[in-house]
């Protein structure tokens, strides 16, 4: 069973182990991937080579890492809290060449090495940790996570329910001068930051497999 998601005020104090422990269902937080957002991340993503690491945030027991997958990305990874989603996403999704899912914090990432991706995505994931109280410094451990992780030049692209009066205050770090958002709905925006590109004489980007994922790479001069 497959059931779409909006988010809940209760979100804040949930256990997602339990959740997901008591839940059967496969579940599409907010909109699915066909359609709106499909488009929107391919707009989005068209200057990354399909072979740039790709991070998502919380992914439960959603299909878009797979789906992303399926479209082309092949070095894919997927992380979640909890570690019941992500053993229920590597059964149902098996453990196709470049594709994997991973425990982690998406308000840590200490799993990752600094400049392990070009982009990050997540799909609710900011919505359900700002459900609370002191979302503000939620949401900027989260960006500050996101940040280390991301090459200069990276993208974070967040769909939320949440107005741009909230998010675009979050996304407000003197290390991301390029923000923007566009509706994706009439509820759902699609939010996007791009890390800065410290010295912008680095011109390429290569990616080399580490222990635990894969680190970028650059040079200064052009291939």
């Amino acid at each position: 069973l497959i059931t779409p998601c909006t988010m809940r005020a209760d979100f804040a104090a949930l256990d997602w182990e339990q959740y997901h422990l008591q839940s059967s269902r496969r579940e599409e937080w907010l909109l699915p991937y066909d359609g709106a957002l499909a488009r929107a991340l391919s707009m989005s993503l068209a200057g990354f080579a399909r072979s740039a690491p790709l991070l998502e945030l919380g992914c439960g027991t959603s299909d878009l890492a797979m789906r992303l997958h399926n479209d082309g990305w092949n070095n894919v990874t997927a992380v979640d809290i909890s570690a019941h989603a992500v053993e229920t996403a590597r059964r149902q999704w098996g453990s196709p060449s470049g594709l994997r899912f991973i425990r982690a914090d998406a308000r840590r990432l200490d799993a990752f090495e600094p400049h392990s991706f070009g982009s990050v995505l997540d799909k609710g994931t900011l919505d359900a940790i700002c459900c609370g109280e002191g979302f503000d410094h939620e949401a900027k451990l989260v960006a500050s996570a996101v940040e280390r992780v991301l090459v200069p030049g990276g993208l974070w692209i967040t769909a939320s329910l949440m107005p741009p009066s909230v998010v675009m205050p979050l996304l407000d770090r003197s290390n991301w001068p390029y923000t923007r958002y566009e509706p994706l709905d009439h509820r759902v925006h699609l939010y996007h930051a791009r890390r800065h590109k410290r010295g912008c004489g680095w011109t390429k980007w290569h990616w080399h497999p580490v222990e635990g994922g894969w680190r970028a790479k650059y040079a200064n001069s052009l291939f």
